[in-house]
């Protein structure tokens, strides 16, 4: 038996049972829409890096939170806090915020409109 092929079968052995474990732990959404809004829970924090904000906005406050709303009937669930929960936005922790009406939109960084939302 040559040593490096049986070393070759264990790693491969190790990699499989490997993103078997990962699969388990992180399984693949049971239907679209939830990885849809996985998705789109990712891409939010993307934004505001490439975003240049103006000088006299809440981002440049390094004393205030990086603050994401969700206005409307949240479609996240959980994942917003999952994902940012401990990550930094512009050098700056991150807060969520869900708010119930347009009354509630002033000092956030980042908005996001549910699909739900009436038009006013």
């Amino acid at each position: 038996m040559n040593f490096k092929a049986s070393t070759t079968n264990w790693k491969i052995a190790g990699y499989l049972l490997l993103f078997l474990f990962l699969d388990l732990i992180n399984p693949v959404p049971a239907n679209g829409q939830e990885l849809e809004y996985k998705v789109k829970a990712g891409f939010l924090g993307k934004f505001a890096e490439f975003i240049d904000w103006p000088q006299n906005s809440n981002v440049h406050d390094s004393t205030k939170p990086f603050i994401i709303a969700v206005i409307g009937e949240n479609p996240f669930g959980n994942l917003l806090e999952e994902i940012y929960g401990k990550s930094r936005i512009k050098n700056k922790p991150v807060k969520i915020k869900y708010l119930r009406g347009v009354k509630d939109l002033t000092g956030i960084d980042l908005l996001y409109i549910a699909p739900n939302e009436e038009k006013t």
